[in-house]
């Protein structure tokens, strides 16, 4: 198998489509704006972005 190693959220990753068999995808970021904002303990439970609705 090539390519670089799994990512260590892998597990997570996982989980996700476990807990929810029609998850399609995962959106998973570590903008550098939005990592230095996080370390800086800014943000709010409002700010964290919901899961989108299901679409059928």
């Amino acid at each position: 198998m090539a390519g670089d190693r799994a990512s260590k959220t892998l597990a997570l990753h996982r989980r996700i489509y476990e807990a929810d068999p029609t998850a399609r995808f995962v959106v998973h970021t570590h903008s550098t704006h939005l990592v230095g904002l996080t370390l800086a303990g800014v943000w709010h439970q409002d700010d964290v972005l919901r899961p989108s609705p299901r679409t059928t």
